[in-house]
Order: C-alpha cells, then sequence, then structure tokens
C-alpha cells in the first residue's frame, strides 16, 4: 500500500495522499480522514484497494464513509470502485501472471 501511495505522490505531487487500514495497521479509517481534513483538503476520494466488491467494502467501508459523512458534513466523502472491477487492473494482473511462467 505504501509504494502504491509513494508511486502516485511521485506522479502527481499536488495530490494529497494518504493510507488508512481497516485492521491491525494504522492508521486508521477515521485517523487518515481526520488527518486530511486537517491539513486542509476539502474533498476526498477514497480508493479502496481491494480486488473486489467483498465483505470489507459491503459492510466495512460502507459504514466508516457513512461515519465520516456524519463527522465531516463539510467535506465531500467518496469512494472509487475496487480497482480489480477496471479492466486495465485485470489486464495488468494477467499480464503479469503470464510472464511470472
Amino acid at each position: 500500500m505504501r509504494a502504491i501511495a509513494d508511486r502516485i505522490r511521485a506522479q502527481e505531487p499536488a495530490l494529497t495522499v494518504g493510507l488508512a487500514y481497516l485492521e491491525l495497521t494504522a492508521p486508521t479509517f477515521p485517523e487518515a480522514v481526520a488527518t486530511m481534513i486537517a491539513s486542509g483538503v476539502d474533498a476526498i476520494d477514497i480508493a479502496p484497494l481491494f480486488l473486489g466488491q467483498g465483505g470489507h467494502l459491503k459492510r466495512d467501508v460502507t459504514a466508516l464513509l457513512d461515519a465520516a459523512r456524519i463527522a465531516h458534513p463539510d467535506v465531500r466523502i467518496d469512494a472509487l470502485p475496487a480497482p480489480g472491477e477496471s479492466p486495465k487492473a485485470l489486464d495488468a494482473i494477467a499480464a503479469w501472471l503470464i510472464q511470472r511462467q
């Protein structure tokens, strides 16, 4: 996750990029949202790094988004689709698997 964030920062230095984790690792989702808002952002696009719409996205992330929107009503907080649902991501994974053989 950190490597992806570092790549985004390197390619788009004007973007504010934060990381959040659902369990076992800090920062938590609410902590990361609060940090970003404290830095002055007024819109947050959450990029859930999952391959598809599993339980975490359907339950956990949805609940966290709802709570963040209530806690920060003046900030637009949206979620992008899971990257595993993108044809480009699927093509990249398939190409990586083919090259690994």
